[in-house]
């Protein structure tokens, strides 16, 4: 096989694995946006967000610093079970919901940060930045499996 020949089947490798790369990464967002979809036009009204700043985040997790914005997300939060209408985290529904993308653990150390923090919208915002930076860490480090 010539130089000429190899640069191309590197590069067309390499496109391969990227795009195989976004697709699974849309893929995932998609799977965690199915429980989240059917509130989003409901959250958006009760909470006063405006659409394109619930939609940027459901879309790219982009969080709006509007009041609104953080009331949508604990409107939404409260609606797929992650958490409950007293302002705290449900570790089974958050459980149910992230799957294995977050421990229960980790979970639950989001929320200590924010343990004496009494607006439940700020709250739930601050806590929720926190669950995709810890999401974000994990897929980027996945844990290996202990040898039996």
């Amino acid at each position: 096989m010539s130089y000429a020949m190899e640069k191309v089947c590197v590069i067309t490798f390499f496109i391969v694995c990227s795009l195989t790369f976004l697709i699974e990464g849309a893929d995932e967002d998609t799977d965690r946006n199915k429980d989240i979809e059917q509130y989003v036009e409901e959250c958006i009204c009760e909470s006063g967000a405006d659409p394109s700043d619930a939609y940027a985040w459901l879309r790219n997790r982009t969080y709006s610093k509007s009041p609104c914005f953080r009331c949508f997300l604990f409107c939404v939060g409260i609606k797929i079970g992650v958490w409950r209408t007293d302002g705290t985290v449900d570790l089974d529904g958050a459980s149910e919901h992230f799957g294995s993308s977050i421990s229960r653990e980790q979970v639950a150390a989001c929320e200590a940060l924010q343990e004496n923090n009494l607006d439940f919208c700020d709250k739930n915002y601050q806590v929720s930045t926190c669950f995709d930076k810890v999401i974000e860490e994990n897929a980027l480090n996945p844990k290996k499996p202990i040898a039996e």
